[in-house]
């Protein structure tokens, strides 16, 4: 039995992973200098390695993800009169700098400076701190995939040993003060919002009680108010096509009808 394989190219490849954001960027006009890292993918052998030294199997939708690029990152910049502004970023750090943090035993030996997992365990003991949050003891490992800009907090891939078998890790935020926000069930799911909101600055801050900052909530609101003017326009333009290729067919089977009569 022969099997016909589909030869992807790379670009591709690369338009289908970002689902197309790159075209629907470059049509806006106050968005400039689109920067997209075209990657190679991971080695078997290196993602292998990574979850040898973590004790940690990678679920199928991150191996699959790093087994085609190491890393993600799409930048642009928005151009506000004749200065032109750094504003979106896209990024999931490759493989090298999926770094475990806060990994603590509750047997550790007693040192004078407190940990990070002693100050969990004083919320926990004081039932400030909810039981199904991410911990930073043994029973969590918790690694970073992305660094907010500004310092604002973690985005990270959370394995909790308590989570049903089969369940995926989680996507959590950890902001400045070691709170922990959940923000996607899996990998995929957080991918595809990052990709739906565009790269806004810190757009994850949207989905907790933190709230945007205010410079973020201005350019949400630009962005979104130009995107929806052009999309729109785009729209409109779309109908009318529709509308005229619907008018040629119409008249083409209106001919075919009379041909047919005549026969």
């Amino acid at each position: 039995m022969s099997y016909i394989v589909d030869v992807v190219s790379e670009d591709s490849f690369f338009k289908n992973l970002t689902l197309g954001i790159t075209d629907h960027l470059s049509q806006i006009q106050c968005i400039k200098n689109i920067k997209f890292e075209k990657r190679p993918p991971c080695e078997r052998a290196v993602i292998a390695a990574w979850e040898q030294r973590y004790t940690c199997i990678l679920p199928d939708d991150v191996r699959q993800f790093y087994s085609s690029i190491d890393g993600f990152r799409l930048t642009w910049d928005f151009q506000y009169g004749d200065s032109l502004l750094p504003i979106g970023n896209m990024s999931i750090n490759p493989i090298c700098e999926l770094q475990q943090i806060g990994k603590y035993s509750e047997t550790s030996e007693e040192t004078d400076t407190p940990s990070i997992y002693d100050v969990e365990l004083m919320y926990r003991t004081n039932g400030l701190l909810a039981d199904n949050v991410p911990s930073f003891g043994s029973s969590c490992s918790i690694f970073v995939i992305e660094k907010l800009k500004y310092d604002m907090g973690d985005v990270c891939l959370v394995f909790n040993e308590q989570q049903e078998y089969g369940e995926d890790p989680k996507i959590c935020f950890m902001d400045t003060s070691y709170e922990w926000h959940l923000i996607a069930d899996n990998f995929t799911q957080y991918f595809r919002m990052m990709l739906a909101h565009l790269g806004m600055p810190l757009w994850q801050l949207k989905l907790t009680p933190l709230g945007l900052s205010l410079e973020a909530d201005v350019s949400f609101h630009i962005h979104l108010t130009v995107a929806f003017y052009r999309s729109t326009i785009a729209f409109s333009k779309l109908l009318k096509i529709r509308d005229k290729i619907g008018n040629i067919q119409c008249s083409s089977n209106n001919q075919a009808m009379k041909s047919a009569k005549k026969l």
